[in-house]
């Protein structure tokens, strides 16, 4: 029987409780209810970029978003052009041309034309958008196994944002403990842990590692891992931890999470990282019924009034979905 670490086994399973949380028992809006498309997805987006305040934090997420409906393939929402034109009515709004081009990139990448992607990328002159671009790709390539794509957008990466770096060796670690590159995969992921120690608000960075051993059902090392990095970084043995392991293990054996694993959880935020996390798993895993059941899950979760993540967040965790698992 496999020994989970503290932040698993301390979690409480709920029952007998006298009501469902609100956004599990509030009556569900219209929007993308039954089932989630890519145009559904896109319009939680503009849902969330409307809800951020008027200024410079939205007008940078207008313009992101101008790059992720792109790089997604499908048509901006009404509502996202309609708050772009009444947005620029009351101040000038950067241009976002080379996010549209980047955008261009991400889309290509996504239709698995790495060399294509990477070219674009590689043109685009703005270093924001240029990032957003080439940590798509790397998320994609890793998806698709493609050495090359991997290769090169690594390279460009550890050059522009060491950050952006070390987030997509993460994917890389993924890819190789599917494929069973099992030395490869220890010498990485103790160098992302070594990287990740000295920083602070790496809990999830960290989680993710370990999420990447759990999923490929390598649960003891994934436990290993945990307890190797518990003392240098701060979070991983609560309770909101425990309960994202436990349905990420349940989804690495195929099972569906029901809705009360999502109970546990202390915040909307958490339970949106867990939609997010499950979605990629299955896709990646080829369960893809699983991957747009979770997004549509997700979807409804968003909708309900009390759903309380900020609109940045939650318009990023959106656009991770839309572009890497469906």
């Amino acid at each position: 029987m496999v020994k989970l670490p503290a932040a698993i086994l301390c979690m409480s399973v709920l029952c007998g409780c006298a009501s469902e949380p609100l956004w599990v028992s509030e009556p569900p809006k219209a929007l993308c209810f039954s089932h989630a498309e890519k145009s559904c997805i896109g319009d939680l987006i503009a849902r969330s970029v409307a809800s951020e305040r008027p200024g410079n934090e939205r007008d940078d997420s207008l313009r992101v978003t101008r790059a992720l409906m792109t790089g997604a393939g499908i048509q901006e929402p009404a509502a996202l052009s309609a708050l772009r034109s009444q947005s620029e009515l009351v101040m000038c709004l950067r241009p976002d041309a080379d996010f549209a081009s980047a955008g261009a990139a991400i889309n290509s990448a996504r239709e698995k034309r790495f060399t294509t992607a990477l070219d674009s990328a590689e043109k685009v002159q703005d270093p924001e958008a240029r990032l957003l671009a080439f940590k798509h790709i790397a998320a994609l390539a890793a998806r698709s196994d493609d050495e090359k794509a991997i290769a090169r957008s690594l390279n460009t990466l550890s050059e522009q944002d060491k950050q952006a770096y070390m987030e997509a060796l993460q994917q890389r670690l993924l890819t190789l403990l599917e494929t069973g590159d099992l030395e490869r995969a220890k010498a990485l992921r103790e160098g992302l842990l070594e990287f990740y120690s000295d920083r602070p608000d790496s809990t999830m960075a960290v989680a993710q590692l370990a999420i990447s051993y759990a999923t490929t059902g390598r649960v003891e090392d994934a436990n290993a891992l945990l307890r190797q990095a518990a003392g240098k970084v701060n979070g991983l043995n609560t309770k909101d931890m425990g309960a994202l392991f436990e349905v990420v293990i349940k989804a690495a054996k195929g099972e569906y999470p029901p809705p009360q694993d999502f109970f546990a959880f202390s915040s909307d935020a958490m339970r949106l990282e867990a939609y997010v996390q499950l979605a990629v798993l299955y896709d990646r895993s080829g369960q893809t019924g699983y991957s747009r059941r979770i997004a549509a899950d997700m979807a409804r979760f968003a909708q309900k009034s009390s759903f309380k993540v900020e609109g940045s967040v939650a318009m990023r965790a959106f656009s991770k979905v839309l572009i890497e698992a469906m």
